[in-house]
C-alpha cells in the first residue's frame, strides 16, 4: 500500500468527516485514511461498520483490510454476519490479508461455524497462517461431502483443499489424493491436484488426472506433472496432447520440455504445425529444454513463424542446441 503523509490537523479533518452527517463525505473521508495510512485511523474506520449505509459499511471493511492491528480481524469476523451481501463479501476480500497468530483462535472456531459462507472465509482466512492446528478443520470440512449434500459445502471444499496444500504434510497429501480422485466438485478437485506435491500416491493421481471430465483439472494436471517433472506421464502426456481444449495441451506441451526425454519429440512435432501460436510457443521452448539436437530440424521450420515469440524462442533453442554438438 502506498502511504501518503498527512499532518495531525488533516487527520483530525479526516476522523471528523467520519461522523459526518452526509454519506458521500464519510465515504470520501474512508478512501483518503486508507491512503494516508495512519494507524490512528483504526478505530474510527471500525466504528464506521455499523454505518447505517450498506455500501459505506462495505468500504469501511474494504479500508480495514489495508491495516494490521489486533482488533481489525475480530471485527472483519463480525462483519462476515452483516444483514448486506455486499459487507460481507468485502469483509471476507479483506480478512485474509490481516489475520497474524493471535486471530488463530478465532479462525479455528469461525471455521466450525454453521454458515458454510463463514466457514469457508474462515478456512482462507488460515491458510497464509500455515498453522498445523487447522489440519483438523480442514479434514472435517473435506469429509463433509460424504453425510450433506455437496452443492451445500463446495466452497468450504475448496477451501479446505488450498488450505491443505499450503501445509504440506503427508497426511494432508493423503486427504488431497483422495478429493483429487473422488470430489464430485471439480474445482475442489482441480484445487486439490494443483496442491500436491512428490510422492507415489501423488504422482499417480496427477496422473490419473490427465484423463479427468473437466478440462480445468486436465490442465491443471498437465502443468503439475510438468512442475513434479514427471516422466513417466509422457503416455498420459502424449493423450493430453491431443486433447479437445487447447489449453490443456499448451500445459502439456510444456511438461513435456523435460531434459533429456526425447522420447517426447515426436509427441511435440505436430504441435509446432498448430494454428495456436501459444502452443507452438510452449512446444519450441520444449524443444529446446529437451536438449536433444534431434529437435533442430524441427525447430527450422519456426524460425520465420509469423508469431515473433515463436520465432524467439524456436533460434534461441537452435543456437542452444547447436553449440551441443
Amino acid at each position: 500500500m502506498t502511504v501518503f503523509e498527512t499532518d495531525s490537523d488533516d487527520l483530525g479533518t479526516l476522523l471528523d468527516q467520519l461522523d459526518h452527517p452526509d454519506a458521500a463525505t464519510r465515504r470520501v473521508a474512508i478512501l483518503a485514511l486508507v491512503d494516508c495510512g495512519d494507524d490512528s485511523a483504526i478505530p474510527a474506520l471500525l466504528r464506521r461498520l455499523d454505518d447505517a449505509e450498506p455500501d459505506l459499511r462495505a468500504e469501511a471493511a474494504k479500508a480495514l483490510g489495508s491495516f494490521c492491528a489486533s482488533a481489525v480481524a475480530p471485527a472483519l469476523v463480525q462483519a462476515l454476519h452483516d444483514p448486506d451481501a455486499t459487507v460481507r463479501e468485502a469483509a471476507a476480500t479483506a480478512l485474509p490479508d490481516v489475520v497474524t497468530r493471535q486471530d488463530e483462535p478465532l479462525l479455528l472456531a469461525t471455521a466450525n461455524h454453521p454458515t458454510p459462507f463463514v466457514q469457508a472465509v474462515a478456512l482462507r482466512a488460515l491458510t497464509p497462517l500455515r498453522t498445523p492446528t487447522a489440519f483438523d478443520v480442514a479434514a472435517a470440512a473435506l469429509a463433509s461431502v460424504a453425510h450433506t449434500a455437496p452443492e451445500t459445502t463446495t466452497d468450504i471444499r475448496r477451501a479446505a483443499a488450498a488450505l491443505l496444500g499450503w501445509l504440506r504434510t503427508d497426511a494432508a497429501c493423503t486427504l488431497l489424493v483422495q478429493a483429487a480422485r473422488t470430489d464430485p466438485d471439480s474445482e475442489v478437485r482441480r484445487t486439490a491436484i494443483g496442491a500436491l506435491t512428490h510422492g507415489p500416491a501423488a504422482e499417480a493421481t496427477v496422473r490419473h488426472a490427465l484423463s479427468d471430465p473437466s478440462w480445468h483439472v486436465r490442465e491443471t494436471a498437465a502443468e503439475r506433472a510438468g512442475r513434479l517433472g514427471l516422466r513417466d506421464a509422457l503416455p498420459e502426456l502424449a493423450q493430453a496432447m491431443t486433447d479437445d481444449y487447447w489449453q490443456v495441451r499448451v500445459k502439456a506441451a510444456a511438461a513435456l520440455g523435460q531434459p533429456g526425454l526425447s522420447a517426447a519429440l515426436v509427441v511435440l512435432a505436430p504441435a509446432l504445425s498448430s494454428p495456436i501460436s501459444t502452443l507452438r510457443k510452449e512446444a519450441a521452448a520444449a524443444l529446446g529444454a529437451i536438449g536433444d539436437t534431434a529437435a533442430v530440424p524441427l525447430l527450422n521450420n519456426l524460425v520465420d513463424d509469423p508469431d515473433p515469440e515463436v520465432r524467439k524462442l524456436a533460434r534461441k533453442a537452435i543456437v542452444t542446441l547447436t553449440r551441443q554438438t
